[in-house]
């Protein structure tokens, strides 16, 4: 979290609530500092910091294990899922012209994000060499066991397993889906 201050130039002292850590009863968001011009930056950090957190999973010269491909997918991530969870309720609870503006840039950015990790052949590759060596196995609990099926079937349902052409083809529809969910 430190780096990202320093990196975007916004930390506690600089007023970006989003990127900051939150000192507040229970973690909760701290809502009454929250602007909207907060939440591109907020985003564009997050969508940096998971592209950064994938790619080291993928580029993991180590064998893939449960630990370093499936428990890292789902550990990555963490400020995007934090904006996410502030800026989406509001939006569709205390919507507003410019949170629609927001959302309208952010969602094929998000898109962008998803389609990119679940299509990357080197990143499936890894994800399905977990899958195929660690689910016969019994060491992994029933948390773990689910995880791993959750995580192959995600990627086998968003198209990890499709041709180029056919993958690019879902690209197209799931950027029209998710900027017509938002009309």
């Amino acid at each position: 979290m430190a780096m990202t201050a320093v990196m975007t130039g916004c930390n506690e002292d600089s007023g970006h609530p989003l990127l900051s850590q939150w000192d507040t009863p229970h973690g909760t968001p701290p809502f009454s500092k929250i602007k909207t011009e907060h939440y591109i930056p907020a985003f564009e950090e997050g969508i940096r910091q998971s592209r950064e957190e994938v790619d080291a999973i993928i580029n993991n010269p180590d064998a893939p294990t449960f630990g370093n491909t499936i428990e890292a997918l789902e550990r990555q991530g963490g400020l995007l899922e934090k904006v996410a969870n502030v800026f989406f309720p509001l939006n569709n609870s205390l919507t507003s012209d410019e949170m629609e503006k927001i959302a309208n840039e952010v969602m094929p950015k998000l898109t962008e994000l998803s389609n990119d990790v679940s299509l990357d052949p080197r990143l499936f590759k890894r994800v399905k060499t977990v899958y195929e060596e660690y689910l016969p196995k019994s060491n992994l609990t029933a948390e773990q066991r689910m995880l791993l099926e959750k995580t192959y079937k995600g990627f086998t349902r968003s198209g990890a397993g499709l041709g180029d052409a056919d993958k690019e083809k879902y690209r197209a529809l799931t950027t029209e889906l998710s900027t017509l969910t938002l009309k």
